[in-house]
């Protein structure tokens, strides 16, 4: 019922949530089949949950979770798969993180697809299956205080090869860890290297505080 195309200017929100209630909240149990389910200026939202009947799919063109300016957000046990028509589809993502998002906490998700998977992101990052980047990154910009760990990082099938690395640190931050992470490629591949960075730090963008733990694996 909205319209979707590769231009995200002209692919607004499926749906929209805002607004300062304190109450918890529940986004629950729902299919999503197109564009942008969008959390805005809000905060104490539980998207999705510990069974499997909570467990909200969003599988479509520009299927995303999008979180902007929220507080106490809590990503949980859902499956979410964007979809790129071809290579001239601009600003594709699965998750976007922005604004001021604190105790935001995403863990026990498949999240599939994406010029960048993961679109900027602070909080705690833990237990999620991150596959397909299309593009550029697995995770690019992550945030000060943002935690990653004990995720699954790997390719399976892709629509563009040109991978910059798995995940981009590319803004100034402190305690930015990064530990117990798995990185791999499908059999299939094999006999070509891994011919990125499994972290990139950038030039111009100092991290105060930074933890690759010997406990992650890349496959070769």
């Amino acid at each position: 019922m909205v319209p979707v195309t590769n231009l995200p200017n002209e692919s607004p929100p499926g749906f929209r949530a805002t607004g300062r209630s304190p109450a918890r909240k529940l986004f629950q149990g729902n299919h999503v089949f197109r564009s942008i389910v969008l959390f805005e200026n809000t905060g104490n939202w539980l998207i999705g949950g510990d069974i499997p009947a909570d467990a909200n799919l969003l599988i479509g063109m520009r299927a995303s979770l999008n979180i902007f300016s929220a507080n106490d957000m809590c990503i949980c046990g859902n499956y979410v798969h964007t979809e790129i028509p071809s290579f001239r589809w601009s600003q594709v993502h699965a998750l976007a993180v922005s604004g001021a998002c604190p105790r935001l906490i995403v863990e026990h998700n498949v999240i599939r697809h994406g010029q960048w998977v993961v679109r900027g992101l602070t909080g705690e990052f833990r237990y999620n299956l991150v596959l397909d980047a299309d593009a550029h990154n697995f995770i690019v910009g992550p945030a000060a205080k943002c935690h990653i760990h004990h995720n699954i990082f790997a390719r399976y099938c892709t629509v563009d090869p040109n991978l910059n690395s798995s995940i981009a640190v590319i803004y100034k931050a402190d305690d930015i860890q990064i530990y117990n992470k798995h990185v791999r490629r499908r059999r299939q591949d094999i006999a070509r290297r891994w011919h990125v960075p499994a972290i990139e730090v950038r030039i111009g963008a100092p991290v105060i505080w930074w933890e690759i733990s010997k406990k992650s694996h890349i496959d070769e």
